[in-house]
């Protein structure tokens, strides 16, 4: 008001000098001449940048206080306000992602406050659900790398929440014991809640079987597994076959060898996810009998000793009926000769068979 007052002076000094018939018209003249002068003098203004993280931004710019205005930053965060009255004003600032921290101005005649506002991004949230096979898993330990990285267990509905994240890039892991979880990408705007599922898979077993028999491997039997993936497999060379990608838990093994001549017992394994089960199967053979008549010119030969070779070789003697008996004789074919004070006996072949009972003959004659 003092600027008023000066000009005001200067009115009635100028006014004094003026004819009285022209009072009245040079006093509007005057009037109208000094109105934007003394407007200015009373008068000031504010301006500033809003900035985030450095970075000027538009924004929407509000003021209160002696008077009230609205305005916008331009694109380099540069806003103003003029032709203020004097006093002091609160400025605010609103734009998309952020949140910007009002800012108080005073506004002196004639001068420009320069006050600048700054915002910061608004944090996201990241809402991460561990599945294992479509159903929620509870404390599953997750784990978000990223601008704010950080770890939490699942709760009781298998999710996660991560809050309070600087917006980004992120990449989210899950940790269950005997599965796969494959990992997960999110990218949050400021202010933004994304979710995030993983879902968990088993890890597959292995179950190793390996046959074999009193000479070693079997080849080429038939094993049948059963259990969560059953599936049947036929041994190699090495009397081995293996059943890959099955589910784990509990099986039963079974070996059809009764073709080669082998009696097999079942086996069984439990593999863990992820896990190589091995089995061992022993077989034994199937054994045949194999009955020996020694005779002479047809009348039984008693007291003969009758020698059997081949898979399972052995002697006996025959009784009064002329006959010898092998049991448990493995498969194959075998030699058989006799022996007998008195007489010469000739040699003979036959072959056994699993399971079943062979016959053979010998005939002797008297010694000359």
């Amino acid at each position: 008001m003092r600027s008023y007052n000066c000009w005001a002076r200067v009115k009635r000094v100028v006014l004094t000098g003026c004819l009285a018939a022209l009072a009245g018209a040079c006093d509007e003249k005057i009037d109208a001449f000094f109105a934007p002068l003394e407007q200015s003098a009373t008068t000031g203004g504010i301006a500033g940048r809003v900035t985030s993280g450095g970075v000027g931004l538009m924004a929407s710019v509000g003021l209160t206080g002696p008077e009230s205005r609205t305005g916008t930053s331009d694109a380099s965060g540069n806003y103003s306000f003029t032709n203020l009255l004097e006093g002091n004003y609160e400025l605010t600032a609103t734009a998309p992602g952020v949140s910007c921290q009002p800012q108080s101005a005073t506004v002196v005649a004639g001068q420009v406050d320069q006050t600048d506002i700054t915002c910061t991004p608004l944090p996201a949230t990241i809402n991460v659900t561990v599945t294992i096979q479509g159903s929620p898993a509870p404390n599953v330990g997750v784990t978000l790398a990223g601008p704010t990285p950080g770890t939490l267990t699942t709760g009781a509905n298998g999710t996660a929440t991560f809050t309070n994240k600087s917006p980004g890039s992120y990449t989210v892991t899950a940790q269950v014991s005997g599965h796969s979880c494959p990992s997960a990408t999110t990218n949050p705007a400021a202010g933004e809640t994304v979710n995030v599922t993983i879902n968990c898979t088993p890890l597959s077993a292995t179950i190793a079987v390996t046959v074999t028999g009193p000479g070693g491997p079997i080849s080429g039997v038939n094993v049948t597994l059963t259990g969560p993936t059953g599936g049947t497999g036929t041994t190699d060379a090495n009397g081995q076959v293996t059943f890959t990608n099955r589910t784990a838990g509990s099986y039963t093994i079974s070996v059809a060898a009764t073709a080669q001549g082998f009696s097999c017992p079942p086996g069984a394994a439990n593999p863990a996810p992820g896990a190589t089960a091995n089995v061992l199967i022993v077989c034994t053979p199937i054994t045949g009998t194999l009955v020996v008549t020694v005779s002479s010119s047809g009348s039984p030969v008693a007291g003969a000793t009758v020698s059997v070779s081949g898979p399972t070789p052995g002697t006996a003697v025959t009784d009064v009926n002329g006959m010898a008996t092998f049991t448990n004789r493995g498969p194959g074919g075998y030699t058989i000769g006799a022996l007998r004070t008195g007489f010469v006996c000739g040699t003979t072949t036959a072959n056994v068979v699993a399971g079943q009972t062979g016959n053979a003959a010998i005939s002797c004659t008297p010694s000359p």
